[in-house]
């Protein structure tokens, strides 16, 4: 967080970012009168766009604030069917430790999102140079979808060995493509850090904030024997007793004998990492 920047009247201050999210295909994002004044709160005045209208599951924001940021080197111009390097910097905390999946503490993880104009896509192998591929090591980089090659991701890798990403990018060729036109276009990067606090069920994993299921009394705290909790909240009123499950990783908040409330968090959040 030293890092500045030269505003708009010659001035140094604080870095803006922007931020992208790929989001599966029908998801979107929410209209005015379906957010709650809670998430509201928690927006502030940003304002999100889709990316393209006919692509509302892509968000796009910025720039704002940084509070994680995310740093690109790519060439100020580049020729036609031409392949060249978009260096990705994710800066990190190296005394950070993320959580495991199985409970221990270990070296975070990053990834990333790049969103190339039209026509831009990840090189073939047989058109990367020597160099480059000794820059790009063992990474495996893929297209968001087959139908939209110039959105590209990458991760999770290991931040210690790749907390700089080089994706190889292939320019268009308009003598081929005539719909391509070579003008200044804008490009979206987005670095993460961490794990995700979700699977692809959307299930809750270890990374994440537990939260209690029911209203009631901590009556029972059970460690189980490889890691976490099961925790016994009887309902004060009735005697109906509601079993929450606690993976090995975050910290217990409460304990036996304590009223607590519906939602309540269980756990602390243990996720250190964050997206930029």
């Amino acid at each position: 967080m030293q890092l500045k920047q030269v505003l708009a009247n010659g001035k140094k201050g604080g870095l803006n970012v922007g931020a992208v999210l790929i989001l599966p295909e029908g998801f979107e994002l929410a209209p005015p009168d379906r957010i709650s004044p809670n998430i509201k709160e928690k927006m502030g005045n940003l304002s999100f766009q889709s990316y393209r209208p006919n692509q509302k599951n892509i968000l796009v924001i910025g720039p704002v604030p940084a509070n994680k940021p995310v740093d690109i080197e790519v060439p100020q111009e580049v020729l036609p069917d031409t392949v060249f390097e978009a260096v990705v910097r994710i800066p990190y905390d190296m005394q950070l430790k993320q959580v495991l999946a199985n409970g221990k503490k270990g070296g975070l993880n990053v990834g990333a999102v790049l969103i190339l104009p039209e026509g831009f896509e990840l090189a073939p192998p047989d058109r990367i140079s020597p160099e480059i591929k000794e820059k790009t090591g063992n990474l495996s980089f893929q297209s968001y979808c087959p139908n939209q090659k110039n959105i590209l991701v990458i991760g999770p890798v290991p931040s210690q060995k790749y907390s700089e990403i080089t994706f190889p990018i292939l320019s268009p060729d308009p003598a081929t493509k005539k719909d391509i036109h070579f003008l200044k276009y804008p490009i979206y990067v987005g670095g993460n850090r961490g794990r995700g606090q979700i699977y692809p069920d959307r299930s809750k994993n270890n990374n994440t904030v537990y939260n209690a299921t029911s209203s009631g009394i901590v009556s029972k705290i059970l460690r189980k024997e490889k890691g976490g909790y099961e925790i016994t909240i009887a309902d004060a009123s009735d005697g109906r007793q509601v079993v929450d499950i606690i993976p090995p990783g975050p910290e217990l908040l409460v304990s036996e004998g304590e009223s607590i409330k519906l939602d309540q968090p269980l756990t602390s959040n243990p996720n250190v990492g964050g997206f930029g």
